[in-house]
């Protein structure tokens, strides 16, 4: 497993990420050797766009807490939604680049990449909730992934064709694995229950001391459903700084009060 680095900042917590596993051929880097400060630092467009996500400067890490399908992952865990480059002020772009959108089977993909660790971590914890994984990890890849300037085809060294979509799933996952977030919960003994409900207040409170920023809690009905962890990034999203940041952007939509149901089981 690879092993991260964890720091404490006074305005954010930086989340320092290696370059993803290797493969057969090496490993994947920024072709930027210079990185900069980090995204959304200013409101004036980078010079060196391999250098500095933009416009999607605020890297958002999203998990669902499915409880209407038994297409859900683990009882005891938050799945991953996406990993998507928001813009500073929380809007976005999507599907920036249909040369780069993927038809081909991200299965398939990511083992010929040798990243059949990364797919079998995908297939437990990033389901979709109809059942249909494929579909549900193209349609990410494509709306989202393309719009991360990083993640440019020339701003990848020897890059080799849809080396951006193993490097796209596997920092996802990288990150995933640094939010256990039922286990954050848990441990302010926020669980799943049938009866209880919790406040929003403490929900975020709980949050914000395990990873020293604010997400974005999103409700379905009053029940919790969806999470937005936010980064600023220094250099790459492939081998850069990752800062934990409040979210900005979108606001919670939940009650002061929430249920946190259990998920079904098949």
């Amino acid at each position: 497993m690879l092993g991260l680095l964890l720091l404490a900042l006074p305005a954010a917590s930086t989340l320092a990420l290696p370059s993803p596993r290797l493969v057969a051929r090496g490993t994947w880097s920024s072709t930027c050797t210079a990185p900069e400060s980090p995204s959304c630092s200013s409101s004036v467009a980078p010079p060196d766009t391999c250098c500095t996500n933009y416009p999607g400067g605020q890297v958002v890490l999203t998990q669902f807490w499915e409880f209407n399908s038994t297409y859900a992952g683990p009882s005891d865990a938050w799945t991953i939604h996406g990993l998507w480059p928001d813009h500073c002020d929380g809007s976005y772009d999507s599907s920036c680049d249909p040369s780069r959108e993927v038809t081909d089977s991200i299965a398939d993909i990511l083992v010929s990449k040798g990243e059949q660790a990364t797919l079998d971590y995908m297939n437990t914890w990033w389901p979709d909730w109809k059942g249909d994984n494929q579909y549900f990890w193209s349609h990410e890849f494509n709306k989202h992934a393309t719009c991360i300037s990083t993640l440019e085809p020339s701003c990848i060294a020897n890059y080799q064709p849809q080396d951006d979509v193993a490097v796209f799933f596997n920092k996802a996952v990288e990150i995933q694995k640094t939010r256990p977030t039922y286990e954050f919960l848990a441990a302010a003994g926020i669980v799943p229950s049938t009866t209880a409900t919790y406040a929003l207040s403490d929900i975020m409170a709980a949050l914000e001391k395990a990873t020293g920023a604010k997400p974005t809690v999103r409700c379905t009905g009053g029940a919790l459903h969806e999470l937005w962890y936010s980064y600023y990034v220094s250099g790459s999203i492939i081998d850069g700084t990752f800062h934990a940041t409040d979210a900005v952007g979108t606001d919670s939509n939940c009650p002061e009060q929430v249920s946190y149901p259990f998920k079904k089981t098949a």
